[in-house]
């Protein structure tokens, strides 16, 4: 727990707080996380992130744990499918998008010529009623 604390007050470069005390008296003694593999989420999210908290690496781990993660090999590996996974849901999200904005009529087609002109004369008819009671 002594040598937990000391790494996470090192790699976060903050005083530890009462929270943060317990996310890592769980890692040490509940979960069992290695410093390396807490090393390897800090970085994987400081990727995305400038300011990390515990709390953050603290739901990496959760997820890598509910997915049978307990390596830093095996992080690697994780983080590159759900990385591959993503870049390929993005694209079939891209695609459905593009092809949705095709199949999209235009408003000009969607109207008649008459139908326009009958709207514009009916406006012009109300506007002249509202001017004529004046």
């Amino acid at each position: 727990m002594t040598a937990m604390t000391n790494f996470c007050g090192e790699l976060f470069r903050k005083k530890l707080d009462g929270m943060d005390l317990e996310i890592i008296s769980k890692w040490a003694n509940e979960d069992l996380w290695e410093e390396p593999l807490v090393r390897y989420a800090f970085e994987v999210l400081h990727q995305y992130m400038n300011t990390i908290t515990i709390s953050q690496v603290d739901d990496r781990l959760k997820l890598w744990k509910e997915n049978g993660v307990a390596s830093v090999t095996r992080a690697k590996q994780f983080e590159a499918e759900s990385k591959k996974k993503n870049k390929e849901e993005y694209q079939a999200r891209k695609k459905g998008t593009m092809a949705g904005q095709m199949e999209i009529p235009f408003l000009e087609n969607e109207y008649s010529k008459a139908h326009l002109d009958q709207k514009e004369q009916e406006s012009m008819a109300n506007l002249d009623k509202l001017l004529g009671d004046e």
